[in-house]
């Protein structure tokens, strides 16, 4: 049975000093331990009742709760190397002595040995730990989602000195937090993860930097601005070209384009291509891209004289360029400008967003842009969704077709122009020449001419369109039904499938999956 007590002695005048603090007494197998406790006797007493029923799981062989664990992770390092010493500690609770540094430290080693590039690895540990330190966090007791919560509000809210954060930089931050406790209690460091309660922004709502694609003509000129420039950001206008240029055809990212080497390209045989290896690509795969067969011829004399394992483009940092395709951006839309014929021509195109480093929606062009541009070049190019996603390296053909792909006013306009007009004019015109029971029995759903639905009657079909047996097996076509409406005359063939109640027996229109639209217009 536990218990407290207070130690006491005599002093030196013969009368008897009790001790300030109580020390909990409490049998672990057939010893009797003591420990320091606190001033308060109930908190005291407290504490040894959870030492003895902490003792009592360790001598049954189960695993603590999540309460007693909590409890242990509360107490102060002292508390719990006396407690290690008496084994009554769990690996999750001698975990929780260690300082929170020590256990970030940890985290970044198995990260880098996950494979994760050191760049990423620096940029997760600076957000945990910047976190860390603004919470005031110490011990991993201490981390609280409340806290955490409180913490992103306050960086997306921003102060007079440091602007606000989006919610997608929120979301990242939370990505890594969550990351770390998950593997924390993984390792069973923490005994349940404190920020699995906290959930993500719609990052929809709060976007702060959204990208546009280029169009062909904007493509054009910027291939060609880059090409005739002088040495910028040190690149030359050559290596700036085929930096924009292999982008633009492959969709590889910034990082993967600095990483390629002459030995990356495969430009002899009849299908060129080129190799991201897995250390490049940021899915972490070895991935292997076609090239087009214009685009190999040159690069071959592009090429020519390299050595094997240099640069093909020797790009900088992620800032150095965007600042670098902005600069081409600028100089490709001056000389847009300058081709102006007239005055006012002039001052449309100024005012336009043609070539611009930012439109008026406030969407950027920036070297990311240019996969944006890889993909919906694919889409308007009618390329299979699925083959998108395959040349895109992406894990799903939603991130392809809605992240990636942009739609020009153009295109949404053409789009409408290919839908039949609602006036009803077509079903007017229809109704005026007698053909309205041909619109209204056609099996694709849409007005044909008068030529057509007497071309379909010239095929073997009665006034009403209907076909019906003779009952010896023949077919004959009745004449025009009298007292009786399309619908009933059909309904009394109550012998005839489907298919074979079609108004023709013509296999373009019985069939029109197996004709091209242009035969069955003749």
């Amino acid at each position: 049975m536990a218990s407290v007590f207070q130690h006491s002695r005599r002093s030196a005048r013969g009368g008897v000093k009790r001790s300030t603090t109580w020390t909990a007494q409490v049998r672990i197998g057939d010893r009797l331990a003591r420990l320091p406790a606190f001033k308060d006797k109930a908190a005291s007493a407290e504490f040894a009742r959870r030492v003895e029923r902490l003792a009592a799981v360790r001598a049954s062989g189960e695993m603590p709760d999540s309460a007693m664990i909590r409890w242990v992770e509360s107490q102060s390092s002292a508390t719990r190397a006396r407690l290690a010493r008496l084994g009554l500690l769990s690996g999750i609770s001698l975990a929780a002595g260690e300082s929170i540094e020590a256990h970030i430290s940890a985290y970044e080693t198995v990260l880098t040995e996950r494979g994760r590039t050191a760049k990423h690895v620096k940029l997760i540990a600076t957000r945990i730990r910047a976190a860390v330190e603004a919470c005031g966090f110490r011990r991993l007791s201490e981390v609280s989602a409340t806290r955490i919560s409180r913490y992103l509000a306050d960086r997306r809210r921003g102060t007079n000195d440091e602007p606000g954060i989006s919610a997608q930089t929120s979301n990242h931050i939370l990505t890594a937090l969550k990351g770390f406790c998950l593997w924390l209690t993984r390792e069973r460091r923490l005994s349940e993860n404190p920020l699995a309660s906290l959930s993500a922004m719609n990052v929809a709502t709060d976007r702060r930097r959204e990208r546009r694609a280029l169009d062909r003509d904007e493509v054009s000129r910027l291939l060609s601005a880059a090409r005739s420039g002088a040495v910028r950001h040190g690149l030359t206008g050559e290596q700036r070209y085929w930096a924009y240029r292999i982008a633009l055809e492959t969709g590889l990212r910034a990082g993967e384009v600095r990483s390629l080497t002459a030995r990356s390209f495969m430009l002899a045989g009849d299908e060129p291509c080129l190799t991201v290896e897995a250390a490049d690509s940021k899915r972490r795969r070895k991935d292997v891209l076609p090239l087009r067969s214009d685009t190999a011829r040159e690069l071959i004399e592009y090429l020519r004289g390299k050595l094997p394992n240099v640069r093909a483009i020797p790009l900088r940092t992620h800032a150095r360029t965007a600042a670098m395709l902005a600069d081409d951006l600028a100089t490709a839309r001056a000389h847009w400008i300058g081709e102006a014929a007239s005055a006012a021509d002039r001052e449309k195109r100024e005012r336009s967003s043609f070539l611009a480093a930012s439109d008026d929606a406030g969407r950027v062009v920036d070297f990311h842009a240019l996969r944006h541009s890889f993909v919906s070049s694919l889409a308007r190019a009618g390329v299979h969704p699925k083959l998108a996603q395959t040349l895109a390296r992406h894990s799903t053909v939603e991130l392809t077709l809605g992240r990636y792909t942009h739609s020009t006013m153009g295109e949404l306009r053409g789009a409408l122009d290919s839908l039949p007009a609602a006036t009803g004019r077509e079903l007017e015109s229809v109704r005026a020449t007698g053909t309205l029971d041909a619109v209204a029995h056609d099996p694709r759903g849409s007005a044909h001419t008068p030529a057509h639905t007497n071309r379909v009657r010239s095929e073997g079909t009665g006034g009403d369109g209907v076909q019906c047996d003779a009952g010896d097996g023949s077919r004959r076509d009745d004449a025009k039904p009298t007292g009786k409406t399309a619908h009933s005359r059909a309904a009394s063939c109550t012998k005839l499938n489907a298919p074979e109640r079609i108004r023709t027996s013509d296999l373009r229109f019985r069939k029109p999956l197996l004709y091209p639209a242009e035969l069955r217009a003749q």
